[in-house]
């Protein structure tokens, strides 16, 4: 078997999050429908993480498993799939790695990007990619509450409790970046929780 690890982005406004559903446009399924074509078998593709509906990704790293390379090179293979996959999935890099390597289990840090556009009139080319907000918002106090999130905390309350052993997770960086209206905020950690109003996706 031959481990294939592969780096992409995406745009997420038209899939419904990156883990296949029936019936619905995902990542992960617009993925596996282009490998089987190339590799005439089916393939699971493994995520570092599950994005929700209209979430974007600048570096999800996933990886999959095929029988054989069908002659396939990595830079053979990055240059069909970014040509047969849609144009809202571009694949950045693509390797052969060891065999035990697995997207999730594997990683160590993830990174979550939010955007505020902050200004009273709205944007119409960063509606797609921000949250508007249309009053001022005190960019000290935002400051501050990202100094705040960083560390070891208990995150039963914003997860499914049942799911988990222990709820207690370790933020590495919580930190904002301003630049003019856009209100960038960065946070960091080994893992994010599902299921607790979009803010974490494991």
């Amino acid at each position: 078997m031959i481990n294939w690890k592969v780096e992409l982005s995406y745009i997420g406004k038209d899939f419904w999050g990156f883990q296949k559903q029936p019936g619905k446009r995902t990542v992960q399924g617009e993925l596996e429908k282009v490998l089987k074509l190339l590799f005439d078998e089916d393939i699971k593709v493994i995520g570092a993480g599950r994005t929700d509906a209209g979430v974007h990704a600048l570096g999800q790293v996933v990886n999959f498993k095929t029988k054989e390379s069908k002659n396939f090179s990595c830079d053979k293979l990055y240059k069909v799939l970014n040509k047969l996959l849609p144009g809202d999935i571009k694949i950045k890099k693509v390797e052969i790695v060891d065999d035990n390597f697995h997207a999730r289990y594997s990683a160590k840090r993830r990174w979550y990007i939010y955007v505020i556009y902050n200004n009273e009139e709205k944007n119409l080319f960063l509606r797609d990619y921000c949250w508007w907000i249309n009053k001022p918002l005190d960019k000290d106090l935002l400051n501050l509450s990202a100094k705040l999130f960083k560390g070891i905390h208990d995150f039963r309350n914003f997860c499914v409790i049942e799911n988990y052993d222990d709820t207690n997770v370790e933020i590495y960086e919580s930190f904002w970046y301003f630049k003019e209206d856009l209100l960038i905020y960065f946070v960091s950690a080994p893992f994010f929780f599902e299921k607790n109003g979009k803010i974490y996706s494991r």
